[in-house]
Order: C-alpha cells, then structure tokens, then sequence
C-alpha cells in the first residue's frame, strides 16, 4: 500500500505492483520482466538467499533490473546476493539492514 501510495504522489501511471510469497510461489507473478523489485521478507526466515536466487535464475529481471532489501542487520548481504548484483547502497538503521543493489549480468 505504500508503494501505491507513494506511485500516486509522484503521478506515476506507467507502473505496475504485484506482491508474491517468493521463492515459494514466484510462478503467481506474470512472466514479464521488472525495472525495480524490492524484497522485504520476515526477519529471520532465512528467505533472502533462496528469493535471491530464484530471482537471478528467472526471466523476472530485466538488464539493469534495480533491487532494494531490507533484512535484518545480521546478513552478510554479499554473501547472498548473486554474483550479478553489484551492491550500489547499503545502510543499516536500527536493527534493519537497506540495501540498493543492480541487476549487471554478464554478457556471453
């Protein structure tokens, strides 16, 4: 809702918001490929890695795709992520990690 909320201040019309339990049931999510993802899973789930993961594995994620996180502090973010995902920003806030990352995948 708050990205709704957000979209609608800034007048945005070309967007479209869809939420899914992933990695789980990432086949709900048209295929189409996403400019922007954000990952904001329960804490302490270990559910980064394999969304992570499955994201990279899929045709999900545009070239350049920008991906925001938000985990608990705790994660060792480069660890996690695929080797395609450079990390642009990172902070921590409080007990909450916020990581800007970008979709690089290499050319064959």
């Amino acid at each position: 809702s708050t990205l709704k909320k957000t979209a609608h201040l800034l007048h945005t019309e070309d967007i479209e918001l869809y939420c899914a339990k992933i990695p789980q049931r990432i086949n709900k999510i048209p295929q189409q490929t996403f400019d922007i993802v954000f990952l904001d899973p329960p804490f302490y789930c270990d559910l980064i890695k394999p969304t992570c993961e499955k994201l990279a594995t899929s045709s999900y994620l545009a070239k350049n795709t920008i991906i925001y996180i938000e985990a608990e502090k705790e994660i060792d973010i480069e660890d996690i992520i695929p080797k395609s995902w450079q990390i642009l920003r990172q902070k921590i806030v409080g007990q909450v990690g916020n990581y800007l990352l970008a979709n690089f995948p290499t050319i064959n």
